[in-house]
């Protein structure tokens, strides 16, 4: 199975061969913005191994991001504002809830802010996210603020 991206950032995943509109259309290996924009999609669908694969994903990539290494950063920023929305329209999505603390905890699109950062994972936690639990104790950890961790 191969995943493949037109020009227009359109992806179609088969076992058979990518077939393009126009003939001239050229056919490119996904990038890691690709591949962490597919992973945002999935968390905003609200499927949480989405959240845990792309958790890794950041925890393994952070200074790539960081520098904007393949448009990586300008994804997340493309991003936000639906992310926000998705998370604070419907509090059943808890993974773009998690996703929305990670945005916050590592100044990723957003300015750095602890505070809505634990705010976002604590709404998490009250509807009983394991996950959110972790991120919330890795940030105290960070922070060393060791007793709450």
């Amino acid at each position: 199975m191969r995943t493949q991206f037109n020009s227009s950032s359109t992806f179609s995943v088969s076992s058979a061969s990518y077939s393009s509109s126009s003939e001239d259309e050229e056919i490119r290996e996904p990038t890691q913005a690709d591949h962490l924009a597919l992973m945002i999609n999935g968390v905003l669908l609200g499927r949480t191994e989405r959240l845990i694969d792309l958790l890794f994903y950041l925890e393994s990539n952070m200074s790539d991001i960081q520098s904007n290494k393949e448009n990586q950063l300008n994804c997340i920023k493309e991003k936000k504002e639906e992310i926000f929305a998705v998370a604070n329209q419907s509090s059943n999505n808890i993974a773009a809830l998690v996703l929305c603390g990670l945005l916050h905890a590592f100044g990723l699109g957003v300015k750095y802010n602890g505070e809505l950062a634990k705010e976002y994972y604590q709404q998490a936690i009250q509807k009983n996210d394991l996950i959110a639990r972790v991120c919330l104790g890795s940030f105290y950890y960070k922070n060393q603020r060791y007793t709450l961790a």
